[in-house]
């Protein structure tokens, strides 16, 4: 059964069909599903193949309506992208960023002072 293009209206309208849960693969971006739970939870989820094992791997975008669909196909395409570089999208890198004394000093006076404004 091909797969059909995930539409706001098609997302609104989705139920778990009576299921404990039900998966629903968008058409447009690979590898972005969305699992409607039986008490109608939606979470949306990018599947792909880890880059390094090989294994099925799955990546928690949101849930719906906190990430809209738009949202969710961008952070997919986004995972896609990294994969295609050979990395795992579940891996955050983490940029270290330099300060200065002077903003070290006024991050720890704000932590400091945080609540005890008179």
């Amino acid at each position: 059964m091909p797969r059909r293009a995930l539409t706001d209206r098609l997302v609104l309208s989705l139920t778990s069909l009576g299921k404990r849960q039900h998966e629903h693969f968008d058409g447009f971006c690979p590898g972005l599903l969305l699992r409607v739970s039986s008490c109608g939870r939606k979470t949306w989820d990018f599947v792909f193949r880890c880059p390094g094992t090989g294994k099925r791997a799955r990546m928690r975008i949101g849930h719906y309506p906190a990430v809209t669909l738009a949202a969710a196909r961008e952070k997919a395409l986004e995972a896609q992208r990294v994969m295609s570089e050979g990395r795992d999208p579940r891996i955050v890198e983490i940029i270290p960023t330099v300060k200065t004394m002077k903003g070290l000093i006024e991050d720890r006076l704000d932590m400091e002072l945080r609540g005890k404004k008179r």
